[in-house]
């Protein structure tokens, strides 16, 4: 992955913008033989142009971009588990939602079948109200029907009594109006 190039700004942002920067013409690789050749020559200071110092501010602005772009790279590794953590959990919640309205649909379900046996038990029980009220009001009726018959029957008794004691009070008149006769 190569090193984005940072701007002022971002170099400012780190504290090195003050700093100046310096780049190896050789590349790094060429610096640890620089730093070589620095020590053999670290008696004749005239000669070399490169102080230590030199070498350890590019190290240093090399090492800090290192540093910012791992922890941009951890950032950003940091906030793909947190998408893929809300993802998770997005998902879940869905789940558990669909979970509810299932439930509640099959309450809602059940609900309606409940009212649906109570309308049939109490459309049962009206009729078997209504069959036992014309049950009564047939065996009433029944029942005035033998009283009347009954009755009938009792009148026609004393009738027929009365009608047999007048055929027995109809001598006895005759012997009662002769006695009296005489």
């Amino acid at each position: 992955m190569p090193i984005p190039e940072l701007d002022l700004s971002e170099l400012e942002g780190l504290g090195l913008a003050d700093m100046a920067i310096y780049k190896p013409k050789g590349g790094l690789g060429k610096l640890s033989g620089d730093r070589h050749q620095l020590r053999k020559d670290s008696s004749e200071e005239d000669r070399s142009e490169v102080s230590e110092q030199d070498l350890i501010l590019p190290q240093t602005v090399n090492t800090r971009c290192h540093a910012v772009l791992d922890v941009q790279m951890l950032e950003k590794q940091q906030m793909g588990k947190e998408l893929e953590q809300e993802k998770h959990l997005a998902k879940k919640m869905e789940m558990e939602h669909q979970k509810a309205i299932q439930m509640q649909k099959q309450l809602q379900q059940k609900r309606k079948q409940e009212l649906i046996r109570g309308k049939h038990q109490l459309k049962d029980q009206i009729k078997n109200n209504k069959e036992r009220a014309i049950q009564a009001k047939l065996q009433d009726l029944e029942a005035q029907e033998i009283r009347d018959h009954l009755q009938q029957l009792h009148l026609e008794e004393l009738r027929d009594l009365e009608h047999k004691w007048q055929h027995k009070m109809k001598p006895m008149q005759r012997i009662s109006k002769s006695t009296r006769k005489c």
